[in-house]
């Protein structure tokens, strides 16, 4: 049941905070737009839809409709206290540290820089020069 449940907060989490999912939270009508940047109100959804697919709930039964929502509501709660932490240390961590590049390295022609300039006069000196 704990692996249930970290399951479908790991789903949600990944769905509300993610940014490989930036583009389905801006998608959609305003009730899905808001349902999926929702961590609770995700949580909740996710966590009852995985309670039926693996436990199976009996229509008639009001407890397995009961248990549907206690375990979404857990499922919910726990999802939002991830999503607060992880705003908590996206806070704690300070401004984004930008990524020190080495400076550019200004590669240039290596038939005119001054050493290979400087061998080929050597070299066409020495050639210019009748052999003795």
């Amino acid at each position: 049941m704990i692996w249930l449940v970290l399951q479908a907060v790991c789903i949600t989490l990944v769905v509300t905070e993610g940014s490989i999912f930036s583009r389905l939270r801006t998608f959609g009508p305003a009730l899905w737009r808001q349902l999926v940047s929702c961590s609770l109100c995700l949580g909740t959804w996710v966590g009852g839809l995985m309670y039926v697919a693996t436990h199976g709930i009996s229509v008639a039964d009001w407890r397995s409709w009961l248990q549907v929502l206690g375990f979404g509501c857990v499922s919910g709660v726990f999802a939002f206290l991830g999503a607060q932490l992880i705003a908590c240390l996206d806070r704690l961590s300070g401004p984004e540290l930008e990524v020190q590049r080495p400076p550019e390295v200004q590669y240039s022609d290596p038939k005119t820089s001054p050493e290979v300039l400087a061998l080929m006069q050597k070299f066409q000196e020495k050639s210019a020069d009748p052999p003795q």
